[in-house]
């Protein structure tokens, strides 16, 4: 049994004897050559289909059949593993272009005529389909071989994620001063408080003062988002007197019983936005 392949020649000795002479044949007229064995490769993709993000990744196992690993034998070589894609579906495949991924790993023996390799792991971007392929670079006893591409036992399906949805409440407010006949418009301020209550108790979570405007109007400049609860408004006017004498302070009723801005807001789960 060879375990190497080549080139031999047989040469045949005949020692003599009696009459006859000692003969050899000649040398180059009985070769033999001894061919290194053609594998095949197939991969198997692991998974061949998953959801893109929070880390998930893929990679290849690579299976070199028919060929010649013999216990205590040379290494069975290297498989180049490449990865194309992401292809908007199997139709499109092409292994024409840059490699997405490209993974060299040594090929160890699972039996006399059977090696295996397992290629690095890749975590896609980009949802889509892709292709793996295996090159073997063989032995002095394995001839090379390719996987091939369009494979689809070999391809893997990314598919998109849903992502998680929530909302919350923005509160905000706005106000109108009227004034009296005869007594001109009023002008000044008016300070918008929240409460995290129903009697405007606690600390204020957003408190600003805006001016009213012509008309005696005047709003929150920007909304304060809250989680679940009970929340008040109160709203207090402060004149100007020195633009018009004739208006004292007001403010909006803020009390359990009575409150002129109560909010009650409920939720049917904690809120991801602050």
């Amino acid at each position: 049994m060879f375990d190497t392949p080549g080139s031999f020649w047989w040469q045949t000795h005949y020692s003599g004897g009696g009459r006859n002479a000692a003969a050899d044949s000649v040398c180059s007229s009985e070769p033999l050559v001894v061919q290194p064995l053609q594998p095949s490769i197939a991969t198997t993709p692991s998974p061949t289909s998953l959801t893109i993000g929070n880390g998930a990744s893929f990679n290849d196992t690579a299976t070199i059949s028919n060929g010649y690993f013999p216990v205590g034998g040379i290494a069975p070589g290297d498989v180049t593993f490449k990865l194309y894609g992401p292809f908007a579906s199997a139709a499109a495949i092409s292994c024409d272009g840059t490699a997405a991924f490209t993974s060299t790993n040594a090929a160890s023996r699972v039996n006399d005529s059977t090696a295996s390799a397992t290629s690095g792991s890749f975590t896609p971007t980009t949802v889509g389909v892709y292709q793996w392929t295996a090159h073997y670079a063989g032995n002095a006893q394995n001839l090379f071989a390719d996987s091939g591409c369009g494979v689809a036992a070999e391809q893997v399906t990314v598919s998109p994620v849903a992502p998680s949805l929530a909302s919350t409440i923005l509160l905000s407010d706005k106000a109108k001063v009227t004034g009296v006949p005869g007594a001109g418009n009023p002008a000044g301020g008016v300070e918008f408080q929240l409460f995290p209550s129903a009697d405007c108790t606690g600390s204020a979570i957003h408190d600003e003062t805006v001016t009213i405007d012509a008309g005696g109007l005047a709003q929150t400049t920007s909304a304060t988002a809250v989680a679940a609860g009970t929340y008040s408004w109160k709203v207090t006017f402060t004149p100007d007197t020195n633009v018009n004498p004739n208006y004292v302070g007001a403010a909006t009723t803020c009390s359990p019983a009575q409150s002129d801005e109560l909010a009650t807001i409920s939720y049917a789960g904690n809120s991801p936005i602050h």
